[in-house]
């Protein structure tokens, strides 16, 4: 698929995704939890909170979109720049998120992003063969199993955007050659996850077309940018 024409590239999508999480830290800077949860908030500033956590939301499907562009060009040592990025992310999320150095309650979403990523290397790798869709299943149901039991994406203590995260990641990749179904079911993902999501994936209706050699990466700042927002965050949320 390498067509040419116009659209948001691949470093605009980043610039995009990275805001909306932005914004989510924003949320969590505006309403910290405490001993009683969000009981001692305001009013108004629940309702500000609230509503920049959700909105940032849209962003699942345009970083999962990213990383099947990187899966698809075959980019080298993506699984541990995911690692590098998910340790370095883990302290300032739980600070943020709760208030604590760490916490088993939840870990941040790009946990989530490696599990999908390791994902579809299993799937990648499993054999041509009458096994192939039980062992697919089984991988896939391990995998929701495991964003379950640890938490991973975990938001608010109840919505597992970690699910979408791995479901974004699976369409892409399994409707890669079929835009319009692609689509359809990317935007089925995300209204199951509470509509925002979807709003991500109006905005990659508006990308270049699908290229996988014309349109340029992101450069790696983007995705180092993630721990360093979530650090100056964490700060902000320690000194508010």
């Amino acid at each position: 698929m390498e067509t040419k024409g116009k659209g948001l590239s691949l470093t605009g999508l980043a610039v995009i995704a990275l805001v909306l999480l932005a914004l989510g830290m924003l949320g969590n800077v505006v309403v910290q939890p405490t001993h009683d949860g969000y009981l001692d908030a305001s009013l108004g500033k629940l309702t500000v909170g609230m509503l920049l956590e959700t909105v940032s939301w849209a962003a699942a499907p345009i970083v999962c979109w990213l990383l099947v562009v990187l899966i698809k060009r075959e980019v080298p040592f993506v699984g541990w720049g995911l690692v590098a990025i998910a340790a370095l992310s883990e302290v300032p999320h739980d600070y943020l998120t709760h208030q604590t150095l760490w916490t088993a309650e939840s870990q941040n979403p790009a946990w989530a992003l490696l599990v999908a990523w390791i994902v579809i290397q299993a799937l990648q790798r499993l054999p041509q063969s009458q096994l192939r869709i039980p062992l697919a299943v089984a991988v896939v149901f391990a995998a929701l199993i495991w964003i379950f039991a640890f938490g991973l994406g975990l938001r608010l203590g109840v919505v597992p955007l970690g699910f979408g995260y791995l479901a974004f990641t699976l369409v892409f990749y399994a409707l890669w050659g079929s835009e319009n179904r692609m689509m359809f079911s990317a935007g089925g993902v995300g209204a199951a996850m509470f509509i925002t999501p979807a709003l991500g994936v109006v905005v990659l209706h508006y990308r270049r077309p699908l290229t996988e050699t014309l349109d340029p990466l992101p450069p790696a700042g983007f995705a180092v940018a993630y721990p360093v927002l979530l650090a100056i965050a964490a700060v902000l949320s320690a000194v508010i």
